[in-house]
């Protein structure tokens, strides 16, 4: 898993960097660094922690609805999916 994780935080900063010599018109070296420091600097500040709860706590959103549904008889979650 780390290094998937590396990998997948790599392509970020990389996109970053891409979209700000893009837009900014920087060299590519000058925007990954810019960006990099900007997404530790968020990183730093609790930005990721920020994330995960939150997209923990949509998940269990999701599956509190799913269940209640469910067990309201009223809807057929997985027909809802279903081509």
């Amino acid at each position: 898993m780390g290094v998937s994780w590396f990998a997948f935080v790599g392509g970020q900063i990389i996109a970053g960097g891409k979209l700000l010599q893009v837009t900014a018109g920087m060299d590519l070296s000058v925007a990954i660094f810019v960006a990099g420091a900007v997404i530790l600097t968020y990183t730093a500040m609790g930005g990721l922690k920020a994330v995960i709860f939150a997209l923990r706590q949509f998940d269990t959103d999701i599956r509190l609805a799913e269940t209640a549904y469910r067990d309201a008889g009223s809807f057929e979650f997985e027909a809802a999916f279903e081509d």
